[in-house]
């Protein structure tokens, strides 16, 4: 059998798919659009199609009134966190799953198609009720959780899941800190402060461990990036789980706790209990376990900054985030009271926002915890998390979810006493959205859909093949004649050093600052410009001479090819990367996009050894200030009154293909020379707009440690003054679609290093 699961939310959809594989199930494709579910149903025989109704660009109705004709023997389920009811007519005879659902609900609608189903794979559930460890003898023994530990598991696996929140809200949220893109606000995403719990009893007393040293390269099967936080028990790391592949949490026990043979056992008695914890919007814990004296558990990572980090930063939410947010929350807690897992008080640090702005929630699970007062201290609690972060210029916080904090916090009402109360009046806010086609798929047009077998081809082969030929050769002629009008007209940007003349400049909040005259690009690096840099890597006499150009603190063996800048060659057939996408269709992420965008989705180590390879070095701050504000401390490049007219910003910003950008002309990127109005004094493009750029100034950041400084603004969001600076948002080895860079030298005319 082969299932076909069509979701924006990869999170979601992977969830669903291990769901799958652990039944047997093993044939199982994830795709994120209508469009790429239409490919994979040209190259793949699917039987089951499970769908989101909410899809770009075409919604799930529409996809599936498209293909039915083709395919009319594809079972289809849909799901949807909204009410559809309204829809029944467009739904049919095909299964509705009301998000959230458990992906035992799915299983069940698969099963009712009285398709052949694999013989269930018997999958071990992780119960780690004991976790081994190293003795003073070297000999392996076990550390048996706490009586109470191993109750809390049997009760796990005993007690009926119920439906449980699978994915975040399709609410596209507005707030000053996105938690994937770099942008203009201070935020540092921190680990939980877990409060340790009581000392507990150890079976054997195991060897002291010591400190992970700073030199350390890995902890047993975990390669170390970077240290991203601190909670009770010891440091925290982003790490690669080397036989996954897959980025973790990694958090041990420092060196102090590592000598107590108590505190170890609490450690591991945590983790177990951690590990039991089965819910999607809960981080997990995978395993743990011990490396050379060193003690850790692994667990779930997201990119994204904690609602603490948003507090301490001043950044608000808008109020469809914080419903989010508080329906997460909520659904988390009533998990963990339902099924009598033991757990600690949520805290602002517990909630992240991950990609697209999507909540989660920290395993809050504990050994034996230092517990709240109860369940409505609880939504006392988080309603004052959301309080704090909450945007009180959002006209939605002034009346319903206004009125829903305050009911929530017991002020001048009858305090919530359930999560069922709670989750039912987040579900009366929830505004009521019904799918909207960005375009409709025509079934002739897109009657090249031949994933279907052998025998239902032969059925109507005439039909469809005649059907095809005509489409093709007229779809051929217009694609050469684009072709001809588009290809070869757009000729590559040049882009010189502009002088910044030495002398004093106003910095920051009106400080004095003195630099040396240093040179800086005119525009910002364009995705023609790095595809040089990336072709004379692929040369194999240049092979050894990377190295020179890199930051000595590179991970080793980095690549430096942009995030979805290459093509690949995936089961379901060609993805083409963005650089392929510039050239030949200059179009990307259903927005204009070209050789003389700025290149983009790539990190601070691949900019500096660009920099480096062209002689020249990523500008700091200061010097990227002045040469974006001149002398005299104006707040935009072109003076000190503010005009979304005159940069590329989010004024006019929108995710809709046909939405027209009637502000400053780009939806999202524009081409390095296109905006003449975001000129500094100096003669320097793109500092207010376009794209945010790395600078070469390290700042502290709460989660990594120290991040580098980011510059400027960018198209997705409203024009700001240019003082503004964006630190731990994003370490060293992040990217992001609204993230570019820009060179300087201290010589007019350094050598570039491929003439070398």
């Amino acid at each position: 059998m082969k299932i076909l699961i069509v979701d924006p939310d990869t999170e979601h959809a992977s969830h669903l798919a291990e769901a799958l594989k652990a039944k047997g199930i093993s044939d199982v494709f994830c795709v994120t659009n209508s469009d790429e579910a239409i490919d994979t149903l040209n190259t793949v025989t699917v039987d089951v199609l499970a769908c989101e109704v909410y899809l770009e660009p075409a919604d799930g109705f529409t996809l599936w009134e498209t293909i039915h004709p083709f395919l009319p023997n594809l079972q289809t389920i849909f799901f949807s966190e909204h009410d559809l009811s309204q829809y029944a007519d467009r739904i049919g005879n095909c299964p509705l799953l009301r998000r959230p659902f458990d992906p035992a609900q799915l299983i069940a609608s698969i099963r009712n198609f009285t398709l052949p189903v694999a013989t269930p794979v018997a999958t071990p559930v992780a119960t780690p009720v004991a976790i081994a460890h190293a003795t003073p003898s070297g000999n392996s023994e076990q550390v048996v959780a706490t009586p109470r530990a191993a109750a809390v598991a049997a009760q796990v696996s005993s007690t009926p899941r119920p439906a449980v929140a699978v994915a975040a809200a399709k609410v596209q949220a507005t707030m000053s800190a996105p938690a994937h893109a770099a942008v203009p606000v201070r935020v540092a995403a921190v680990a939980a402060k877990a409060v340790a719990p009581k000392a507990a009893a150890v079976v054997s007393a195991p060897k002291a461990a010591s400190a992970v040293p700073k030199t350390a390269v890995t902890i047993g099967n975990y390669a170390i990036e970077g240290q991203i936080g601190q909670d009770l028990a010891g440091p925290i790391y982003k790490a690669v789980q080397q036989s996954m592949a897959r980025h973790v949490e990694l958090h041990t026990l420092d060196k102090n706790q590592s000598q107590d043979a108590q505190s170890i056992q609490r450690f591991l008695g945590n983790a177990s209990v951690k590990a039991n914890v089965r819910h999607p919007y809960i981080l997990a814990v995978y395993e743990a376990g011990e490396s050379e004296g060193t003690y850790y558990y692994a667990g779930e990572f997201i990119e994204g900054p904690t609602l603490g980090g948003l507090i301490r930063s001043g950044a608000k939410i808008d109020s469809q985030t914080a419903l989010q947010v508080i329906k997460i929350a909520a659904e988390v807690l009533h998990h963990l009271e339902t099924t009598n897992i033991l757990h600690e008080l949520i805290q602002p640090e517990s909630i992240l926002l991950g990609k697209n702005n999507r909540p989660r929630i920290r395993n809050l699970a504990a050994n034996d915890p230092n517990r709240s007062e109860g369940i409505p201290s609880e939504i006392r609690t988080l309603a004052e998390i959301i309080s704090q972060v909450i945007d009180p210029n959002d006209a939605s916080t002034q009346t319903a979810l206004h009125a829903f904090l305050v009911h929530m916090r017991g002020d001048t009402q009858p305090l919530l006493t359930t999560w069922e109360e709670v989750l039912a009046t987040v579900k009366e806010l929830e505004p009521k959205v019904v799918p909207v086609d960005a375009y409709k798929i025509n079934a002739q047009d897109r009657a090249a859909i031949k994933a279907v077998d052998e025998a239902k081809k032969k059925q109507r082969r005439t039909v469809i093949v005649s059907s095809l030929v005509s489409l093709l050769l007229l779809g051929g002629v217009l694609g050469t004649v684009y072709w001809l009008i588009t290809q070869g007209s757009t000729s590559v940007v040049a882009n010189p050093l502009v002088e910044i003349p030495a002398g004093e400049f106003i910095y920051q909040d009106g400080q004095k600052e003195t630099l040396p005259t240093f040179w800086i690009d005119q525009y910002e690096v364009t995705v023609a410009q790095y595809a040089e840099f990336l072709e004379w890597l692929s040369k194999p006499e240049n092979a050894g001479k990377i190295a020179q150009f890199e930051h000595p603190d590179q991970p080793h063996g980095k690549s430096h090819v942009p995030e979805d800048w290459a093509d690949q060659q995936l089961a379901t057939g060609p993805w083409y990367g963005y650089y392929h996408r510039a050239k030949q269709w200059k179009k990307y992420k259903n927005a204009a996009f070209d050789i003389n965008s700025p290149v983009i989705n790539l990190d601070w180590y691949s900019a500096y050894a660009y920099a480096k390879w062209k002689g020249h070095r990523l500008p700091t701050e200061k010097e990227w200030e002045k040469a974006a504000r001149g002398k005299d401390g104006r707040l935009y490049p072109w003076g000190s009154e503010p005009n979304s007219k005159n940069a590329n910003t989010g004024a006019d910003f929108s995710a809709d293909e046909k939405a027209k950008a009637l502000i400053d002309g780009y939806k999202s990127w524009s081409p390095v020379n296109a905006v003449k109005g975001d000129k500094s004094s100096y003669g320097v493009y793109d500092m207010a707009g376009n794209v945010q750029e790395w600078t070469s100034t390290m700042d502290k950041s709460e989660r990594y440690g120290e991040a580098p400084v980011i510059r400027g603004g960018n198209f997705r969001h409203p024009l700001q003054p240019i003082t503004q600076r964006t630190v731990g948002v994003l370490d060293k080895l992040q990217s992001d679609t609204a993230l570019g860079f820009r060179t300087a030298s201290d010589t007019a005319s350094p050598q570039s290093a491929a003439k070398k």
